[in-house]
């Protein structure tokens, strides 16, 4: 390994070359990182060189540099039909996701795995199952974090969760239509953002008192969800008076409700998306301490008939009743200001609605609607 003066666009520049050992031919080097590495070499052998320390040199790199470097180097490989990251430095496995065919069946991840040295198996990365054909996953106790969208669109009936785990990440369970029950442990702090979206046949859920914080349509499209306890002595949500539904205490604010939910009388604000996609719902009552409701709240409840709205809500929030096919009528308050955007699109075309003053007329979103022609009058659509 050498350095050498040549031409190169008409000008003269360094250049790294080394003389490959089998062929004998000059090869010249245009790796950033291989050119730094010969051009450091060359320094330190010709230092080397001049004090006879290069035999020495060899050997320490030998039993210190290249042990140091080794330690910690990750790199991948298939066990037994699973992927993993391994990693030197603390001995660590994660399960990856598959590179060709994916995981299926009964699936059992081992507590740790032999390649060389030992290697415990400690988490789940992001993907790692998504859209596999699992049927059932067994996780060690060893493993204390799964990575957002880990079993999104998989086949999973059932799972269960080490204790240790306490994050449920993004969309790790997103549209996992055939998972029936599953139990939250009691160390989980976060649920995120759609973590159990589209889990068309979950029938129940409970909440630890451990969990502090629920991402927005954490339980969106939860069509099958009956049964929604938050345990006793939650400093942030509550199911008061067994409503089967998420409240956050201090606001007052229903934030995810069910196909059986029996909304209090004491709720304040429906939030955004809180019924979003319980198209097994097919009547709620809404109480008159209500003040407000959430873009989407009721979006895909395609069984509900009807719907009267109280008379302290002044805007109809965009989407709110989107997509519910089967509503057959609507009342609306007479101090309404504003109809957003989607509010009713895709409702039968068959329903009415009712307004219980004249200043709806001529108040409405014309984007509102998308249901056959109709004429809009201030008593009815």
């Amino acid at each position: 390994h050498r350095f050498a003066e040549v031409d190169i666009d008409s000008e003269r520049k360094s250049v790294a070359i080394i003389e490959d050992a089998e062929t004998g031919n000059i090869v010249q080097l245009e790796d950033p990182t291989l050119v730094s590495f010969v051009e450091a070499w060359t320094k330190i052998s010709i230092w080397m060189k001049h004090f006879k320390l290069t035999f020495f040199l060899t050997m320490l790199m030998s039993m210190v540099g290249v042990r140091v470097f080794a330690d910690s180097t990750v790199f991948n490989r298939e066990i037994n039909g699973i992927y993993y990251q391994l990693s030197n430095a603390d001995h660590s496995a994660i399960v990856l996701p598959p590179y060709s065919k994916k995981y299926s069946g009964n699936f059992v991840i081992p507590s740790s795995v032999k390649y060389g040295a030992t290697y415990n198996v400690k988490g789940i990365a992001w993907g790692a199952f998504k859209d596999c054909s699992v049927t059932s996953v067994q996780i060690p106790s060893s493993v204390s974090s799964i990575k957002g969208e880990a079993f999104m669109g998989s086949s999973l009936h059932s799972i269960t969760i080490p204790s240790n785990i306490t994050s449920i990440d993004k969309g790790t369970f997103e549209n996992c239509a055939n998972l029936t029950s599953f139990i939250i442990p009691e160390n989980v702090t976060t649920i995120g953002e759609k973590a159990f979206a589209g889990c068309s046949n979950l029938a129940s859920i409970t909440i630890p008192k451990s969990v502090t914080a629920i991402g927005e349509m954490a339980f969106v499209g939860c069509a099958n969800l009956a049964n929604i306890v938050v345990e006793d002595d939650n400093s942030v949500y509550d199911s008061r008076n067994d409503c089967n539904a998420i409240i956050e205490t201090n606001s007052n604010t229903l934030l995810f409700g069910c196909k059986s939910t029996i909304i209090p009388d004491d709720i304040v604000v429906i939030g955004s998306s809180a019924f979003n996609g319980c198209s097994l719902l097919t009547s709620i009552e809404l109480p008159n301490t209500l003040s407000g409701i959430g873009s989407s709240a009721f979006s895909g409840c395609s069984s509900l008939q009807s719907l009267s709205i109280p008379s302290n809500i002044t805007i109809i929030s965009d989407n709110l009743l989107s997509g519910c096919s089967s509503l057959l009528s609507v009342v609306i308050p007479k101090d309404v200001k504003t109809i957003g955007t989607s509010a009713f699109s895709g409702c039968s075309s068959s329903w009415t609605s009712s307004c219980l003053g004249s200043s709806f007329f001529g108040l409405v979103n014309v984007t509102a609607f998308s249901v056959e022609p109709i004429s809009i009058s201030p008593k009815s659509f």
